[in-house]
Parts: structure tokens; sequence; C-alpha cells
């Protein structure tokens, strides 16, 4: 009974997945998303479906407020402090967002500029680079479908960074070689056998004196 409903939940979500594929190949605002390195298709929905009319939006700053991407601030008299971000809106879009942040430094060269230049080479500000690199990805997301433009790197780095639109080939590590056969024994596991294989030594006492080992025939 439960494998049958497994089964018919399995059937169900993969006609969503085909439908969502669909729908994004169809919408303009997913696809113009989808040319910037480093995001991916779940992640422009959430986008355009939180965005909406990019119109409605003033500027940058409000459209962070929005997704709750700003610092808190207190403020009284002469005091302003600046506190952790307000974690306004979407939960599920600030954290698909972050996750982008991630994982756009392997494939966005603009991603792995502006980090290194949030961090300073400082372990330290690391989640406080990733969520500023959010924000960012956010904000460039909402010009594009205002302005409808596809990504378009020169506009950001130098004419020789914006090479292939700013992406970056990834490096993968070559598999490693096979182990040995399972039936050639290793030298370690020979030399544990002679040692398991040899006859154990005991001791012998007479009466507060130890004598001499001797070999257990």
């Amino acid at each position: 009974m439960q494998l049958a409903r497994l089964d018919d939940l399995t059937k169900k979500l993969e006609s969503l997945e085909a439908k969502l594929d669909a729908f994004a190949a169809e919408h303009p605002d997913i696809v113009r998303l989808m040319s910037m390195p480093g995001l991916g298709r779940k992640t422009d929905e959430a986008l355009v479906a939180a965005i909406d009319n990019p119109h409605r939006f003033k500027n940058a700053r409000h459209l962070s407020s929005y997704l709750g991407l700003v610092p808190k601030q207190y403020q009284s008299g002469q005091m302003d402090r600046h506190g952790r971000i307000s974690k306004r809106g979407s939960k599920l879009l600030r954290s698909l967002l972050l996750q982008c942040a991630w994982t756009s430094l392997r494939y966005n060269r603009w991603s792995k500029k502006t980090f290194d230049r949030i961090t300073g080479g400082s372990k330290t500000r690391r989640k406080k680079a990733g969520i500023a690199l959010a924000r960012k990805i956010a904000v460039i997301a909402w010009a594009m479908m205002r302005d409808q433009t596809t990504w378009d790197a020169s506009k950001l780095l130098s004419e020789e960074e914006a090479k292939d639109n700013g992406k970056m080939k990834v490096k993968r590590k070559l598999p490693k070689p096979p182990g040995p056969v399972h039936c050639e024994e290793s030298s370690r596991v020979s030399h544990r056998r002679s040692q398991l294989t040899t006859k154990p030594k005991r001791q012998t006492r007479t009466g507060n004196h130890r004598t001499k080992t001797v070999q257990q025939e």
C-alpha cells in the first residue's frame, strides 16, 4: 500500500516538473534570468513570483527591504546602529538566493570578484559577504526584469574578464586510479597475518623473580 502511494507521488512530481519546465521555457522573464551564470530554474521562478511587476519597486533598496536582505536599524538620538538582516518576506527565496550566491562563486567571475572584494581576504567575513552577494544577485535580477535585458558581463567586468560572458570554467579533479585487486594481498595484511601465525610467548615466574622469556612449544 505504501509503495503504491510512493509510486503515485513520484509520477505526480515528475508530471509537475515537466509542466514547470514547459512554463519556464515560455516565460520571458525566467528565460532572461537563466542567462545569468549561477542561477537555476527554480530560483528564477521564485524570483519572478516574488517580484511579479518590477516597476512596483522604486529602487534597489526598496526591493532588498521587501526580500528581508537589509540590516535592521536601531536609532535613538545620536545613536545609529545597524544590526542583522530583517528577514522579512519569503524565507524560501532568501535561502535559494544564498545558495545561488555560494554556487555562483564557481561559475560566475563577477560573483567571485565581488565576494573577494567584500571579504578582503578575511575568513570571518565570509557569511556577511555571502548575504551581500545574494542581495546583489536579487537586485541584478530585478534590473534585468525591469529593463527586459539578458545577462551582460561587460557592464560589470573589464573587457578581458568579460570573456565568455563572465563564465568560469570549472576545474574538475581527475578520478583516482582504481585500488589493488582484491585477490592480491597488500604488504600490511600479509605482515599482520604473519604476526598471527607465530607462536605466542609466555613468561614464567619463580617466586618473586621473573625468569627469561621461554618460547612456548
